[in-house]
């Protein structure tokens, strides 16, 4: 389905942002760090200030707490998301995750 065409927006802004953090960790797995078993804000924001991969590309980190922000504010506060904000945290967020994640994975 489209991201315009449906009415769960809440739940694509979750998906985004859950799946961006797959592919975080699987860039810190191919990094040398495993055990990141269930998800905690404090392992994944430490990733971010000690694994060198992300310390040089800092502009992922901006990614994933805006992705973990809005999710954060569509599951917990209800808020509504417009199909443009949606579609634009896929295309300027999660996208630039993915590639990241699948350029540091290979």
């Amino acid at each position: 389905m489209e991201i315009s065409n449906t009415p769960y927006l809440d739940w694509v802004v979750t998906g985004l942002f859950y799946s961006a953090l797959h592919y975080i960790k699987a860039v810190a797995a191919k990094h040398g760090v495993t055990g990141i078993t269930r998800y905690k804000y404090s392992q994944m924001n430490n990733l971010f200030v000690t694994l060198p991969i992300f310390k040089r590309n800092s502009a992922i980190y901006q990614d994933y707490r805006q992705l973990r922000d809005d999710s954060w504010i569509a599951r917990y506060e209800m808020s509504q998301f417009g199909a443009s904000a949606v579609i634009s945290l896929k295309n300027d967020h999660f996208e630039s995750i993915k590639l990241f994640a699948l350029a540091n994975t290979a």
